[in-house]
This record gives C-alpha cells, structure tokens and sequence, in this order.
C-alpha cells in the first residue's frame, strides 16, 4: 500500500473539514460484524462517516478498501490505524509525529463521544 501524504496533510484535511462543517455532530451506529460504534466510512444512517475517515479518503481515495478492512479490527482507533498507514512513524517523545498523533487520537475521541466537530478540534488544540 502506497501512502500519498504525510500526517501534517491529514491534519490540514482534519482542519479544513472541521471548518467546513463545525456543528456536525458524528452519528454512533452499530457495526453488526462486531458490535462496535463508530466507523470511518460513511453508514446507512449518515452520509458522513468519521473526520479521519473523511479526511483519508479525501486525500487518496484509493485507502477506501484498506479502511473497509481496517473498520473490522477490534481497535480501530486513528493512532492504530495511522501507525499502520505509517510504520516508520517515530513515537518517541519528544517527537512531532508522536504530538500529532496525540492530536488526532483527542480529536477522534472527542469526536466519538459526541462533540460536534469544531469543538473537537478545540479540545484537541487546547490540550497542546
């Protein structure tokens, strides 16, 4: 799998469609597979499936399939799922990457526990 962009453009991808849409709120929804909330692609019940989700496909649209299969995964949270996108990923501290998957992993759990989009972002800056 080829990845064509950095975590610095997904975060500006993030960004920009937190901006666009700041009173989205993510709709929970069940995954029958396994029972789990919340998905990266778009459901039945919403046309907008998770930021990252929208913003991964946003970017490269070919990563579709991997985030159907990545969607099955037990622990399909953003820091997994960019470790996989990213295996050199450097997670040490102090490291830019580690900070900015601090980040997405503050917005994608506000995001989950209901935040509209804008204020996840909020809470995820105010946290730097």
């Amino acid at each position: 799998m080829i990845v064509n962009f950095t975590i610095s453009d997904l975060i500006k991808e993030v960004r920009r469609l937190a901006n666009e849409n700041p009173d989205f709120v993510y709709p929970e929804f069940k995954k029958p597979h396994n029972g789990r909330t919340c998905s990266y692609l778009k459901s039945e019940k919403s046309d907008v499936g998770c930021i990252f989700g929208q913003a991964i496909l946003n970017i490269q649209p070919d990563l579709k399939e991997f985030l159907i299969h990545f969607d099955c995964e037990v622990d399909s949270g953003i820091k997994k799922c960019l470790q996989t996108l990213f295996p050199d990923i450097d997670l040490t501290y102090p490291s830019t990457s580690r900070e900015q998957l601090d980040w997405c992993e503050k917005v994608q759990d506000e995001q989950d526990r209901g935040s509209t989009w804008g204020e996840a972002i909020k809470i995820a800056n105010f946290r730097d």
